[in-house]
């Protein structure tokens, strides 16, 4: 017989579950156990007492499993209540690992106390017709092998089964809400039921940094993959050294989603690092899924933002006897930077420095370096480094190389300015000075001329008929002309600070 796609698929999940199950079993105590959901709900019927016979209308349970006893249809469609189902050794009826179940004219219901996305079981037919039953909806045929490939109310019936051998596995895939088989001659063994569950992944994670860099922030969307509603949970976000962010994720139906945003501080240290992240949805592993391995996803290789200072250096001046160069600084990085100092050096000449303030993300800074020239370096090339953060102030910064430049001036001789305008034009300071000089001397005859035309002339003192040298420093000799012949003289003599003589008289 052909085995289809599905059937190894099938097939290799139950390999996988029982080695799921015997890791399990290995772990240490404390050790947490996976998602029930992950693992299917079997029963070997190793948990019963072997002789143990079942007849119409009782219920046992095994394992995960719960059976009721139901009355058997043969092929002619008469029913009979008269079977049993009874507990067997080990006897390779079935082909399984243990015990196993004999069904013998009664149709055995199976469930696992909630909705299936596939069953499957080991079985022998060793004669007589075959009840299978899925969702309520009844089959009767004469072998199992009879209904690999249909679908039984929109569930697929697959059997695998060696031509001419009678064991062989019975796999049912898809929304199972009961079912049951029952057989004349059948042995059934290692039954198991994948319950429908709910699977919850991570989808479209993003980050960004916020507060200039002190916050990491993730976005992500919650989605339940799965076919059955999950309960609410949440979501975390965690990095070693980080701390751990946690938000709570509401109950989400089937296909439904929702978006939530986490935030970590970033500590000391981490900017200008790079570094991974784990975002995880149920952390705690509260919600049994189908598939846990999508819980989680690894945001790596995170650059963690620093200030980057940066400077550009504009078109350098010589001025007298300096250098002035301008200087742009600048933060290009995305953490606010701290305070620090621009330094031009250059061989010969003496260092300078300027100070840098703080500067937040995408801020610059106009500042100006001005440097004496040295006597001794006059008609050369000074070749300037102009550096920002000589010191290092700024740690980890995300580019250490665009902190320094290099720039070049000729520096001129002492005069080299005023020879070269002579050169260009040897008549025009000439010129020049003899227009000064003629404007000086005739404003000069003019003031004397004015001077001698309007002021009156001083009388003789002599002719006030006092004995007086005016150069002694206790005569004061004040004269007030009034425009006419006459004139009014002031004589005040002091031969001490205690007294004073006062005389004046009009002269003509």
């Amino acid at each position: 017989m052909r085995v289809t796609s599905t059937v190894v698929c099938r097939s290799i999940r139950h390999v996988l579950t029982a080695a799921v199950v015997l890791a399990a079993a290995a772990l240490p105590a404390d050790a947490q156990p996976a998602s029930s959901c992950a693992l299917p709900g079997t029963t070997g019927f190793g948990d019963l007492t072997q002789g143990t016979t079942y007849r119409v209308g009782d219920a046992f349970s095994s394992g995960a499993a719960e059976f009721l006893v139901r009355p058997f249809t043969w092929s002619d469609g008469r029913t009979t209540e008269d079977g049993f189902a009874s507990v067997d050794p080990a006897a390779a009826m079935a082909g399984g690992t243990g015990l196993e179940l004999q069904v013998n004219n009664v149709l055995l219901d199976i469930g696992f106390g909630e909705p299936l996305e596939s069953a499957s079981l080991r079985f022998g037919d060793h004669g007589g017709n075959i009840n299978l039953e899925v969702n309520g909806d009844p089959r009767n045929v004469d072998d199992l092998a009879d209904l690999s490939g249909s679908t039984v109310d929109g569930v697929r019936v697959t059997v695998v089964q060696e031509p001419e051998e009678p064991t062989g596995i019975l796999t049912l895939d898809g929304r199972i809400g009961s079912f049951a088989i029952g057989g004349q001659e059948l042995w059934i063994d290692d039954v198991s039921g994948y319950p429908l569950c709910p699977d919850l992944a991570i989808a479209d994670p993003s980050h960004r940094f916020e507060e200039q860099g002190r916050r990491l922030v993730v976005t992500a969307s919650v989605e339940n993959l799965g076919e059955v509603e999950s309960p609410a949970t949440a979501v975390a976000l965690t990095r070693e050294g980080w701390g751990v962010a946690r938000e709570p994720v509401r109950s989400l139906q089937p296909a439904d989603r929702t978006e939530v945003t986490l935030s970590l501080e970033v500590p000391p240290g981490a900017h200008g690092r790079t570094v991974s992240f784990v975002v995880r949805v149920d952390p705690d592993d509260v919600v049994p899924e189908t598939d846990p391995t999508n819980n989680e996803v690894t945001i790596a290789d995170v650059l963690v933002p620093a200030a980057d200072m940066a400077l550009t250096v504009g078109s350098i001046q010589v001025r007298d006897d300096e250098v002035v160069i301008p200087v742009v600084a600048r933060n290009q990085g995305g953490l606010t930077s701290r305070p620090t100092t621009v330094v031009t050096t250059a061989e010969g000449w003496p260092a300078t420095t300027a100070a840098v303030p703080r500067l937040a993300a995408g801020q610059e800074a106009a500042l100006s370096l001005e440097v004496r020239i040295p006597a001794d370096r006059r008609g050369e090339t000074a070749a300037f480094v102009v550096t920002i953060d000589p010191d290092d102030v700024v740690r980890r910064e995300l580019d250490e190389s665009n902190n320094s430049t290099e720039t070049s001036v000729e520096i001129p001789l002492l005069g080299d300015v005023a020879s070269d305008t002579i050169d260009a034009a040897p008549w025009l300071p000439i010129l020049l000075a003899a227009i000064a000089s003629a404007v000086i001397v005739s404003f000069a005859a003019k003031r004397r001329f004015l001077r001698r035309s309007r002021r009156p002339r001083m009388p003789e003192l002599s002719r006030l008929g006092l004995e007086l040298h005016p150069s002694e420093p206790d005569v004061h000799v004040t004269a007030r002309p009034d425009g006419t012949p006459r004139h009014t003289v002031r004589v005040i003599l002091r031969s001490d600070r205690a007294r004073e003589q006062v005389r004046e008289r009009t002269l003509r």
